[in-house]
């Protein structure tokens, strides 16, 4: 048996506080993109937070336990964008203090941040392959699933090629 959401207590008059985790609001899916937690966010990487929340928020796949991981990818876009503008300015390759020339070491904490923010997109589900995992697994609860019924896609299929 199903346990039914905080949602479904509250509409039928049953919930009770004390019988319900902290938990089950973290999963509960956001209609706005909320304040960012961390402070000191540049302008860029705030804009980049409520530029990708609020996409998700229109896919309706931002969950209030992903508010967290959508920030840290905006800082992690954030440190890649400063360190790729650098990057042109003083050269690719620099001189290190034994005098050997080597790569920039922005361009390694630019990858860095960029890998990480390639792991974090995946769980927001920013990505195709990703959005199609996290996606059959959210859905608002007044939203009815489409049942996919093979036989019948067959059938269509058939009708179609005579």
């Amino acid at each position: 048996m199903k346990r039914k959401t905080i949602d479904e207590h509250n509409a039928a008059g049953t919930y009770r506080p004390d019988r319900h985790g902290r938990h089950e609001a973290a999963g509960a899916l956001l209609r706005e993109v909320p304040e960012p937690y961390l402070p000191d966010m540049s302008p860029r990487a705030l804009k980049m937070y409520y530029d990708v929340g609020q996409i998700l928020v229109e896919q309706k796949m931002l969950k209030a336990s992903d508010v967290l991981t959508l920030q840290s990818y905006a800082l992690e876009m954030d440190t890649y964008a400063a360190m790729m503008e650098r990057i042109p300015i003083e050269g690719h390759t620099v001189i290190m203090n034994n005098g050997i020339e080597a790569v920039n070491p922005k361009r390694k904490i630019a990858e860095t941040a960029l890998r990480n923010a390639s792991i974090m997109a995946d769980r927001l589900g920013l990505n195709p392959a990703a959005r199609g995992r996290i996606k059959g697994a959210i859905a608002f609860k007044d939203e009815e699933p489409q049942k996919h019924d093979p036989l019948l896609s067959l059938l269509k299929r058939k009708n179609n090629q005579i």
